[in-house]
């Protein structure tokens, strides 16, 4: 059964909201999303809900709430799962920063442990709950950003008999998956059947989804929010920037410059760096989250850092970066810097 696919989209944004009670309809999810008047401190919170608060919900009254497994408090991990008649939607939450009362970072510690090139504890954990809920069912997998990570990590790795009921993966600007899995499942990576069932969408600025390796040629969609600052990118992850229309998501034909060239940057970064530089670099990084600060201290952290390291870059504030035009940004020769402390062999 054909399901639009602005579905899991909106599946993966309402994903990120408190659920109102299992059972329920979407539509009954989504009306309780407009009734609620809870003050999150998030912008990305409030934005999504302006979004959720828009979406026609014509075909929602079918597809229902069967279960959530909510292990945010502990790894992180929240899979939404849905019933649409006689199939299963699995749909995982993405990566959530810190904000007082609502979430830590243990999602953040886990993105970085892909930099370690084996999988991750999120993403065996998403495995068993495919396994627990699939019940010879046939079921679609979606999400955003670490949720689409996720989706892709149990279609490349399930059990073989698990394929024949997998109807589709459906990811929104997930940072792809660790060169050693694909390695690893390189046979399934090159089944034309497995292939045609990867729907891999990325925002045309978004930057995450440049990280890892891609498990198929992207579907690059349109973005509702122009780029003039680095700020703008950052927002440009989330799903409230996708431009819908009646039938799906609008398409255009290639990538903003800068997430090619931050793909270009990682592929230096992992090349000339060794298994044990990226074994510290991810002791130090958990450190950092370990400590629970807000994410504008974790960037002063991080700020002066890179100018101990690289004394020039001390003459452009990190604030400075964030705000200044990206055709002012071009033109910086702190760019050049930037590759060559990518590229260079430091201590963590």
């Amino acid at each position: 059964m054909d399901i639009k696919e602005r579905v899991f989209l909106e599946l993966s944004l309402l994903s990120y909201f408190p659920y109102p009670y299992i059972g329920c309809s979407v539509s009954e999810m989504i009306e309780y999303i407009r009734l609620d008047n809870t003050n999150f401190e998030r912008e990305e919170y409030r934005r999504n809900k302006e979004m959720a608060e828009g979406i026609d919900d014509d075909c929602y009254d079918t597809i229902y709430l069967y279960d959530v497994i909510d292990d945010n408090a502990s790894s992180g991990v929240v899979c939404y799962v849905f019933l649409y008649f006689d199939y299963i939607i699995f749909c995982f939450r993405g990566s959530e920063e810190l904000c007082v009362n609502e979430t830590d970072w243990q999602d953040w510690i886990d993105n970085f442990a892909m930099f370690l090139n084996k999988p991750t504890h999120q993403q065996l954990y998403a495995l068993t709950i495919l396994y627990q809920f699939s019940n010879d069912k046939k079921f679609y997998l979606c999400g955003h950003s670490k949720g689409g990570n996720m989706a892709q990590f149990c279609a490349l790795t399930m059990m073989d008999t698990y394929l024949e009921n997998l109807e589709g993966v459906y990811s929104f600007n997930s940072c792809g998956m660790q060169k050693g899995i694909c390695d690893t499942y390189v046979h399934r990576l090159k089944d034309e059947n497995f292939q045609h069932k990867l729907y891999i969408y990325e925002n045309e600025y978004d930057c995450i989804s440049s990280v890892f390796t891609h498990l198929c040629s992207p579907i690059v969609i349109a973005s509702s929010m122009p780029c003039h600052t680095i700020n703008d990118y950052y927002h440009n992850h989330y799903l409230y920037t996708v431009v819908k229309d009646h039938e799906g998501l609008k398409r255009v034909q290639k990538k903003d410059r800068l997430p090619i060239l931050l793909e270009y940057l990682m592929q230096l970064f992992v090349k000339y760096h060794s298994k044990e530089w990226f074994e510290k670099f991810v002791v130090k990084i958990n450190e950092y989250f370990n400590s629970n600060l807000p994410l504008q201290d974790l960037c002063q952290i991080i700020q002066y850092q890179i100018e101990c390291a690289f004394p020039k870059m001390s003459n452009l504030s990190l604030d400075e970066i964030l705000d200044t035009s990206i055709q002012d940004l071009w033109k910086i020769d702190n760019i050049m810097i930037l590759i060559k402390m990518l590229c260079g062999k430091h201590n963590v």
